[in-house]
């Protein structure tokens, strides 16, 4: 699971990333897709972003994991909003 969270106050912290267990991806169980984007995630480069459901290993966290090299080296990100001189952990 990927995470990016605000450090500082004893408050709750605030999840940057959208979806970073990659969950929410349109993957039956046992299945895997590849996609141009989905919840924040974006190709950048190659053929998209293979999502697993169930297949090929287990995933870190949650059922769905996602392979960057599924048809060829793939690039993906997701923009996130910052603040200067703000740290994240």
């Amino acid at each position: 699971m990927i995470r990016i969270l605000i450090a500082g106050q004893a408050s709750a912290a605030i999840n940057l990333v959208n979806d970073g267990s990659f969950e929410s991806a349109p993957v039956g169980n046992n299945t895997w897709t590849v996609l141009q984007s989905f919840s924040g995630w974006q190709t950048l480069s190659g053929a998209g972003i293979e999502v697993q459901n169930n297949v090929a290993g287990k995933s870190s966290h949650g059922t769905k994991h996602v392979e960057i090299d599924s048809h060829n080296n793939t690039t993906f990100y997701q923009a996130l909003t910052t603040a200067l001189n703000k740290q994240y952990t």
